[in-house]
């Protein structure tokens, strides 16, 4: 389930020992990430290091970041996993959906929707109109920033991963307030083509 809470998934995978995880605080290239008004950052690593720990511990940070400015409103989304691009659309969708209803607005007409009746209809929409709705509710909405957190893109098909990769440079060069991490597995062509742009931090076996 790519919208899987991040308590139950740490707790599913265990938590890192203390102090662990947290070497990329003290990465120029996330730092620079985190106090940008928009951007992509890649971490990138092999089957097994660890990304979605790093990941966790990411939005357990920003999430701090945002308590400790109380005056601007953020918003932290997160995927982890999940084997189609239209799939983890929907679990973002769902999770601003949650945080601002208002929001309702761009996935159906003004009528009284219950949320619950939202993922059947979801599963029904094309890739294109999913994004559509996506980029819409990333533009309109009052949140100062978005980080949005995509981890495990390589379970995707191929043909629906390369569909989200092709879009990701329009809504970040669109937006003013969309910051994401992509953790991926390294060596992946077609997240490689993609992302070879962007600002990379590649995990080794000696980060803790």
């Amino acid at each position: 389930d790519p919208s899987k809470n991040l308590i139950e998934l740490a707790r599913q995978k265990g938590s890192p020992a203390a102090g662990t995880c947290k070497w990329i605080f003290g990465k120029a290239a996330y730092r620079e990430w985190l106090t940008s008004k928009t951007g992509l950052l890649w971490l990138s690593g092999k089957s097994g290091m660890g990304k979605t720990m790093v990941a966790i511990q990411v939005a357990d940070q920003i999430e701090q970041h945002v308590l400790d400015k109380p005056r601007f409103k953020s918003v932290i989304l997160h995927s982890f996993g999940g084997r189609t691009a239209t799939l983890i659309l929907w679990s973002l969708i769902l999770q601003l959906i949650t945080l601002e209803p208002s929001l309702l607005k761009h996935l159906l007409p003004e009528s009284a929707v219950r949320l619950v009746a939202l993922e059947s209809s979801l599963r029904v929409y094309s890739f294109d109109l999913v994004w559509r709705i996506f980029s819409n509710m990333i533009f309109d909405n009052p949140f100062q920033d978005v980080y949005c957190i995509l981890d495990g893109l390589e379970m995707c098909t191929e043909q629906s991963l390369a569909d989200l990769l092709n879009k990701l440079p329009q809504v970040l060069t669109d937006s003013t307030r969309l910051k994401i991490l992509v953790a991926s597995r390294e060596n992946i062509p077609s997240i490689t083509r993609a992302l070879s742009s962007y600002p990379n931090i590649r995990m080794n076996p000696y980060y803790e």
